[in-house]
């Protein structure tokens, strides 16, 4: 597998390459309209925005993320991991005692050449109206939709809104 990541992705030459790449969260970009976050700020539905924190299998540190649920289902995300940022966009549902999200984000290599996506699902449980916990999986993905990694992810979100 190191050899053919690293041939086909422009020197990601170990899992420890593609992990650092993979930047799970570290994917996404806030930059959907304003939401109302305290007219959504009940238990039954995450619109809104979140402030995320995201532990990913194999990653010594904490990833950050920002979230933005909108109330018709979608999902925007700002990430940063190791100085880098990126954006993702996705959707969520509701599901029994929670919501689902899945979404997903591109990766480049140094050259701005597309190197795979992310793709990233993850089942989500309120702890109260302004906290959530999901667990759930993040795939990479090359161009002819191989799967070049998978791993375990878990997060924490706690909500925000306008005072701060």
């Amino acid at each position: 597998m190191r050899t053919r990541i690293g041939q086909a992705y422009g020197g990601l030459r170990s899992r420890r390459g593609l992990l650092k790449q993979v930047g799970v969260v570290g994917a996404a970009g806030l930059t959907a309209a304003v939401t109302d976050t305290t007219a959504h700020a009940d238990a039954g539905s995450p619109a809104g925005s979140w402030s995320v924190t995201v532990e990913v299998e194999g990653q010594p540190e904490a990833e950050r993320a920002h979230f933005s649920f909108t109330a018709d289902g979608q999902l925007v995300m700002q990430g940063i991991r190791d100085g880098t940022t990126g954006t993702g966009i996705g959707s969520w549902r509701a599901s029994r005692g929670g919501f689902v999200y899945a979404l997903r984000h591109l990766r480049v290599g140094d050259d701005g050449k597309f190197l795979f996506e992310i793709r990233i699902r993850q089942e989500a449980r309120f702890t109260s109206a302004g906290a959530f916990v999901s667990q759930g999986t993040a795939r990479a993905v090359d161009a002819g939709g191989n799967v070049l990694m998978e791993l375990q992810a878990t997060a924490s979100g706690s909500r925000f809104g306008i005072d701060y």
